[in-house]
Formats: structure tokens, C-alpha cells, sequence
């Protein structure tokens, strides 16, 4: 009477759940890699810095750096050393 291997859903119910089971599998795998890469993209940004260096420069080693690309002024430069050094 009843062809229960199919659950009551006749063939046309597996062949949707198959193709509902692929699109997910993929959907998630796509989004998986999507995360994957941006989180690659923003440890290499952080690591490489700005122009700060890594975390064991010193401040006056950061004071220079910022002096000699001109972020920062002469003036500036003497001030904030003379912070640092006292």
C-alpha cells in the first residue's frame, strides 16, 4: 500500500532535500572561506602596523620614527622627549 522507504514524500521529497543539502553545504563552505580570508586580511594588516613598530619598541624608539616620517614637529618632537625623558 504504502512505500515507506520514500516517507510518504514520494521520490520527488528526497530529490528536493538532496538539492536543499547541497545548497547549504556550499553556502556554508563559501561563507567558511569568505571568513577565512578576512581574517588573513586583517592579521596582516595589524601585524605589519602603521608606523607604530612592534609592541617591544620603546616610546622614544616610536618618537623618532614618528619625528623622521613627519608626522609629528620639531617642536613636538623636543616636548614630547623631554616628557618622556623625565
Amino acid at each position: 500500500m504504502f512505500d515507506f522507504a520514500c516517507n510518504g514524500f514520494g521520490y520527488g521529497g528526497n530529490f528536493l532535500f538532496t538539492i536543499f543539502f547541497w545548497i547549504v553545504l556550499v553556502v556554508v563552505a563559501v561563507g567558511f572561506v569568505a571568513w577565512l580570508l578576512q581574517r588573513q586580511r586583517n592579521t596582516t594588516a595589524v601585524s605589519s602596523g602603521p608606523a607604530f613598530g612592534s609592541p617591544s619598541d620603546s616610546a622614544i624608539e616610536i618618537l623618532k620614527r614618528r619625528y623622521a616620517s613627519g608626522e609629528i614637529s620639531r617642536a613636538e618632537y623636543e616636548s614630547m622627549k623631554a616628557d618622556i625623558e623625565a
